[in-house]
C-alpha cells in the first residue's frame, strides 16, 4: 500500500540549510505518528556532502537519490517520478512547517475532494549558516480561489507551497 503523502526536497548544496525542513518535519512526525508518508530528498549533484546533513535525521522516512544536475525543475520531476503517496508536498531545502500542517492539508485535500490545498506562509531572514536573524514574519492569509489558473497566477505561482 503506498503512503499517504509524499514529501519531495529538491537540493543543490547549501546543506546548512537542511535543518530547517528536517527539523521541522521531525516535529511534524512527532505530533502525527500516524502519519503515513515518505521523504524523498533528491541531491541535483551537489558538491557539499548531503548524506552526511541527513545522516542526523535517521528516524525521518529519507529517501535519498543522487543525480546530475540538471536544475530545480528537472530535479523536482525526478522526486515526482519516484514518489508512491496519494498526496505530494514540495519542500525546499531552507524552509520549514508548521507541525500540524500535513494534517490540516491532508484533510482539506481528501475530505472535499480538492486538487490542490494551499496554505498561508510565514518568512524569516536567515544567514548563510541557516541561524535565523528576526523573527517569523506572517504573510496576509490567501485569498481563497476554485478556479486552478488564479490561484497559480495570482494566489500561489509554482513552485512553492501547494
Amino acid at each position: 500500500m503506498p503512503p499517504r503523502l509524499s514529501v519531495i526536497i529538491p537540493v543543490y548544496n547549501r546543506v546548512s540549510l537542511l535543518d530547517h525542513p528536517l527539523v521541522s518535519l521531525r516535529e511534524a512526525q512527532r505530533q502525527s505518528p500516524a502519519l503515513d508518508w515518505e521523504l524523498l530528498v533528491v541531491d541535483d549533484g551537489s558538491t557539499e556532502d548531503v548524506p552526511a546533513a541527513l545522516s542526523r535525521f535517521e528516524d525521518l522516512p529519507v529517501k535519498y537519490f543522487r543525480r546530475k544536475n540538471f536544475g530545480l525543475l528537472a530535479t523536482r520531476l525526478f522526486g515526482l517520478q519516484h514518489a508512491r503517496g496519494e498526496a505530494l508536498f514540495f519542500l525546499d531545502a531552507d524552509d520549514a512547517i508548521t507541525p500540524g500542517k500535513f494534517i490540516q492539508q491532508l484533510s482539506a485535500l481528501f475530505e472535499h475532494d480538492a486538487d490542490v490545498v494551499h496554505g498561508d506562509m510565514g518568512r524569516r531572514a536567515i544567514d548563510v549558516k541557516g541561524r535565523p536573524t528576526e523573527p517569523v514574519r506572517h504573510d496576509p492569509p490567501a485569498k481563497t480561489t476554485n478556479a486552478p489558473a488564479p490561484f497559480y497566477l495570482e494566489t500561489q505561482p509554482a513552485p512553492h507551497d501547494p
